[in-house]
């Protein structure tokens, strides 16, 4: 099922990166960055894992830097003055609390931190919220699905992790079934996503048209 995951994000990769333009926004840029690391991170968990070693202290660096990605990505295509302003100041608050955290208490990093995964997913889930109402208010619908996704992903993925120091203690047949669960909405994410790109940004074919000749009858004199 895990492939299936890697797959799609592939995809996504170089669809987005194949858009990438000059005259390409900001914010395209920026989640089309967002999905690369999402990549290297995949990649490099695996190569871990695989060497048998632990991986788990990569998700410090995925909650956290997902977290500085979408926040900036969200910061650019909210209008929402109050909203903008929500973003840049929570978003070094958070970056403080957490080095704070870090500093005092290092034997977190080599577990899942509650903390670091509220703090991190949280603020993401209400910008895609006020990004939701806005798209409602205004004709322009561009990465409306990005938003679906977020909301759909991200509210039991923060669930699963908060909860990911207590499965050792589970069934394995539960930890199976939870983490099938996790990589099946995963799965519908990275589709919202394409789904994106394809409604929103792919090249769209255009054919030449032949205008119809209007006859116009004259009246002879």
């Amino acid at each position: 099922m895990a492939e299936i995951g890697y797959i799609l994000l592939l995809i996504n990769i170089l669809i987005y990166i194949s858009g990438i333009k000059k005259a390409t926004k900001k914010a395209y840029l920026v989640f089309t960055t967002y999905l690369i690391f999402i990549g290297v991170i995949e990649v490099l968990g695996v190569l871990f894992l695989k060497a048998k070693g632990g991986n788990l202290f990569l998700t410090h660096y995925y909650f956290i830097i997902q977290y500085l990605f979408l926040s900036y990505f969200y910061y650019l295509i909210i209008e929402n003055c109050s909203v903008k302003k929500l973003i840049k100041t929570l978003t070094p608050l958070t970056l403080v609390s957490l080095s704070i955290q870090y500093f005092f208490y290092p034997d977190l990093f080599v577990i899942f931190n509650q903390y670091e995964i509220f703090i991190c997913i949280t603020p993401i889930v209400v910008y895609a919220t006020c990004h939701l109402f806005q798209v409602f208010k205004t004709q322009n619908k561009k990465y409306i699905y990005i938003t679906y996704g977020a909301l759909l992903y991200f509210l039991p993925h923060a669930l699963i992790f908060s909860s990911g120091n207590l499965m050792p203690q589970l069934p394995k047949k539960v930890n199976t079934i939870i983490w099938e669960i996790n990589t099946i909405i995963y799965a519908v994410f990275l589709i919202l996503i394409f789904v994106e790109w394809y409604t929103h940004f792919r090249k769209k074919a255009i054919f030449n048209k032949q205008q119809p000749v209007k006859l116009v009858q004259t009246r002879a004199f």
